[in-house]
């Protein structure tokens, strides 16, 4: 026969001892990026409004929004280098 749960004990609130070790299981939030602290942000160099430090798969990206030709071929060193130059190309024509 199945054990019974004793009546009165499902939804009861949490003994005091029980609530304290599951206070301090609970995990700190994590810590705000240092531009929501008022701090300078650290990164990759920004040369000519590309983050040197971005994945590759984010310049990919940038480099198909701008439709840069033979992109899928390119290291990272070739899309930043591309991106600068179709930034050029782009502020060029704007002006």
């Amino acid at each position: 026969m199945p054990r019974r749960r004793p009546p009165g004990r499902a939804g009861a609130p949490l003994s005091a001892a029980r609530a304290t070790r599951t206070a301090r299981r609970a995990k700190p939030p994590p810590p705000l990026p240092p531009a929501t602290r008022g701090e300078p942000q650290q990164g990759g160099r920004s040369g000519e409004d590309v983050d040197e430090s971005a994945s590759k798969e984010h310049l990919y990206g940038v480099a198909r929004r701008l439709d840069i030709d033979g992109r899928s071929r390119m290291s990272k060193a070739e899309l930043l280098d591309a991106i600068r130059k179709a930034n050029r190309s782009e502020t060029r024509a704007a002006r």
